[in-house]
């Protein structure tokens, strides 16, 4: 198995404006030298390039046991091994739970690149200090207004994601999400 500085030193990159554009194959090769016994398929390999060269939000969606977490997991790995920067990694649940202890939380992270695991499965609204509030659906809002990246994890149906969240946040799904669904049986 190759080692990572030699992986990180062939990365070949052009500088755009915003982001830096990476071959997908090359990033794919930093995931597997993280976690070796990961596989990917030309579904993984077509979500690793939207990760990795869009500034669209990515919606992975699909079945439970199909790899979405894991991708999500290995992306923030990949881009901190190879840029050394943190991508803002949370479960819906544990976002409201340090939501409920640090109120400027979404506020920081509008600003930052987030990937959210579990879409859906937090509770609806969170009690803090009598105030009650929807963390996730308040993060949506922000980083659209913000226009800041966002990529997201979820066995929902796109039905189940326009019922739980609203028109409003549906309609801001359908203008800024790449949806990658993740199809078969489990694989644990």
């Amino acid at each position: 198995m190759k080692d990572i500085a030699y992986l990180l030193n062939r990365i070949k990159s052009v500088e755009p404006k915003k982001r830096t554009i990476y071959d997908p194959k090359q990033v794919v090769q930093v995931m597997q030298v993280i976690n070796p016994s990961w596989v990917c398929g030309e579904l993984e390999l077509h979500a690793v390039n939207w990760m990795v060269n869009s500034d669209k939000w990515i919606l992975l969606q699909g079945n439970l046991g199909t790899g979405k977490s894991m991708l999500i997991d290995l992306y923030c790995k990949a881009i901190y091994t190879i840029e050394k920067r943190r991508v803002a990694q949370y479960t819906t649940d544990e976002l409201c739970y340090h939501h409920k202890r640090n109120s400027d939380l979404l506020m920081e992270l509008s600003n930052t690149e987030v990937c959210l695991d579990e879409l859906g499965v937090e509770s609806e609204t969170v009690n803090t200090y009598g105030t009650k509030s929807d963390p996730v659906s308040e993060l949506i809002r922000m980083k659209y207004h913000k226009k800041t990246r966002l990529i997201m994890a979820t066995n929902l149906t796109n039905e189940q994601i326009f019922s739980r969240y609203g028109d409003r946040i549906a309609d801001r799904f359908r203008e800024m999400c790449h949806v990658i669904v993740f199809k078969g049986e489990s694989k644990r």
